[in-house]
């Protein structure tokens, strides 16, 4: 989904049914479309609240190098993009 919607803003900023379609491999892309979109636009919020201007991508390396590593945490490279990162 990254490399059809770089950066992650064109995520939280694209008509649904355009990420419902980026993501229909991997099944339920209707409601997973609208499920990013929301958690985008919460995290967009939470940014705003604190009052930074980073990308959503800065913005999310920052808030995740600040949680503790163990097993919640384990195993979030397989979600991400290859190289382990969101970059």
């Amino acid at each position: 989904m990254g490399t059809a919607f770089p950066p992650w803003e064109s995520v939280r900023d694209a008509a649904t049914d355009k990420i419902a379609e980026a993501i229909k491999c991997g099944g339920l892309a209707h409601m997973k479309s609208v499920r990013l979109q929301d958690v985008f636009y919460s995290l967009t919020q939470q940014q705003q609240e604190q009052g930074e201007t980073k990308t959503l991508v800065a913005y999310l390396d920052d808030e995740l190098a600040k949680r503790p590593t163990g097993k919640l945490t384990e195993g979030w490279t397989n979600f991400a993009p290859k190289g382990g990162n969101w970059h």
